[in-house]
């Protein structure tokens, strides 16, 4: 044996990678689904017998892809867009959105588009595109708040 052998370091997933990978596996398993909320970062630590640091990393690669949203209250919870990107899909919410069912809709999770400029230049008619557009924009964010701002009990389906 070659004293290069002795050093030699196997290569494979890194830590952070092997935790998002876990993660991805509940998900795809069905042991978590979207809506639902990650336990805390420690909890994830502990019970993967990794270090926080390598928690961190792994959910700041799943958020940027789009599997999780971080949320106000420093957790993360399961979209619904990755389960459609592993499909090939993207996850669009259609034309038959309203200044009435958008806030329903947008608070069920993450969509890569709502298709909403019918609604808008409808209401653009009778209140003009600045104020239409405008309103339409609060009704979003107001939505997405009031969904990250949900009590922790509340994140686990809803």
């Amino acid at each position: 044996m070659e004293a290069t052998d002795i050093l030699r370091i196997e290569r494979g997933p890194s830590t952070p990678e092997k935790v998002a990978s876990r993660i991805r596996e509940l998900v795809s398993r069905g042991d978590l689904t979207p809506g639902d909320c990650l336990p805390p970062q420690t909890s994830l630590a502990e019970s993967m017998g990794v270090s926080r640091s390598s928690v961190r990393e792994a959910l700041t690669s799943l958020e940027a892809g789009g599997f999780i949203q971080k949320l106000p209250n420093g957790r993360y919870r399961v979209t619904a867009l990755e389960r459609g990107w592993d499909s090939g899909l993207d996850v669009h919410a259609g034309h038959g959105l309203t200044y009435r069912n958008i806030e329903p809709i947008a608070s069920l999770g993450a969509f890569a588009e709502f298709n909403i400029g019918h609604s808008i230049v409808a209401r653009a008619m009778f209140v003009g595109l600045r104020a239409a557009v405008a309103e339409m924009k609060r009704r979003l964010d107001d939505a997405l708040l009031r969904a990250a701002a949900l009590p922790d009990e509340d994140h686990e389906r809803h």
